[in-house]
């Protein structure tokens, strides 16, 4: 007998597949399809968060901006010293996922200890400082940015920028909201959440 649970999973797993299908048959709407999977990571972020422990955070846009420049960063390594162009498909998420984790692990300490207002107002914080550091010391680009195109062409080519622009960044988000369905399921059905 198949276990509630695993028909959850199956009608979640039917959904990415079907929604990538889409994305596939009618590329007139692959923008659609990558915002909705890029949101239905977002929401599982806030249903985490929000839903299972009640914090009301505003500070899922800092680790967004740290994840990117992060990755951003790994590029522009990888093409300034001539490595291998695979490597900054490495080590481009890894780096996103070491910077946004650092400053969770150092924000998070101190703010997991508010409660209410001030936990959210601590978390509003968090961005504005990112960004005033960003802007004002000009780190990464200052209000400009990472400018990325000219690195991914060096490494990929035209036809390569293109290609992981796309469709390795479209199936890369695919897998991120995945993975964070699989975590939130998880967290559900464990002692931490409603399970």
């Amino acid at each position: 007998m198949v276990r509630p649970h695993w028909i959850q999973i199956l009608v979640a797993l039917a959904f990415y597949i079907s929604i990538w299908g889409v994305r596939e048959l009618y590329p007139e709407y692959s923008q659609l399809v990558t915002l909705i999977i890029f949101y239905t990571a977002l929401g599982q972020a806030f249903n985490i968060f929000l839903g299972m422990t009640g914090y009301v955070d505003f500070g899922y846009v800092a680790f967004l901006a740290l994840g990117m420049y992060g990755g951003g960063l790994a590029v522009q390594y990888v093409a300034a010293s001539g490595l291998p162009p695979e490597l900054a498909l490495v080590l481009g998420p890894l780096q996103a996922v070491m910077l946004a984790s650092a400053v969770a692990l150092a924000v998070g300490g101190v703010a997991l200890r508010l409660r209410g207002a001030y936990f959210a107002i601590a978390t509003i914080g968090v961005n504005e400082g990112l960004r005033y550091l960003i802007e004002g010391a000009k780190i990464w680009g200052g209000g400009e940015g990472l400018i990325m195109a000219r690195d991914l062409r060096t490494l990929f080519g035209d036809e390569g920028f293109s290609y992981i622009t796309t469709v390795y960044a479209d199936t890369f988000l695919a897998f991120t909201a995945a993975a964070a369905a699989i975590v939130t399921w998880i967290l559900k059905n464990s002692r931490i959440g409603y399970g």
